[in-house]
């Protein structure tokens, strides 16, 4: 029966983002239905017109059209931040949240950014289940391998390579940053 299987779920969820992008198309025009669907779902979803990429890439702002690893944490914190506002258990909140990230980045088409971070936090969820602390160096290399063993050409794509590159810089320079300015107080 066509409706078993994995693809009725996919199929499932690319209704569900239909749905959403209909409702937008309500209450938003051309081009600024194009430039949320990029930002919301990646260019993919909604292709700007011509003249709109144009200028965000004469502007070197095409990259602000793409689903990315902030929109995967806002996903996860927005949904955990509600259930645990609605004071629901600790372990229900992880466990919905990264089924939601997950329908999420089926929803964007996985691209390397959307797979890098997703797969970074759903360790990292599993870590917290077990109560283990992640070692984020170590979880960036094994979802840069596993991606690789899958698709060894992906090492060419662009969104790969400035998705981990980034990543890699901010998990290196950050805890340098927080060290330097340790008279400047926590709460800033």
């Amino acid at each position: 029966h066509p409706a078993y299987g994995k693809w009725f779920y996919i199929q499932k969820i690319d209704s569900f983002r239909e749905q959403i992008i209909e409702k937008h198309k309500v209450y938003l025009k051309s081009p600024k239905l194009e430039i949320l669907g990029g930002v919301v779902f990646g260019n993919s979803a909604i292709p700007p017109p011509n003249e709109v990429k144009q200028n965000f890439i004469n502007s070197g702002l095409l990259h602000l059209l793409a689903a990315s690893g902030l929109n995967v944490g806002l996903i996860f914190g927005i949904w955990f931040f509600l259930t645990r506002r609605l004071n629901l258990p600790y372990n229900f909140s992880i466990i919905s949240g990264g089924l939601v990230v997950l329908v999420y980045a089926f929803m964007t088409g996985l691209p390397p950014s959307i797979l890098r971070a997703t797969g970074m936090l759903e360790l990292g969820l599993i870590g917290k289940l077990l109560d283990r602390k992640a070692d984020n160096l170590a979880l960036l290399a094994l979802i840069g391998a596993v991606l690789l063993l899958i698709d060894p050409l992906m090492v060419k794509d662009i969104g790969f390579q400035l998705s981990f590159m980034v990543t890699l810089g901010l998990l290196i320079s950050v805890p340098v940053l927080v060290e330097k300015t340790k008279p400047v107080p926590e709460w800033l």
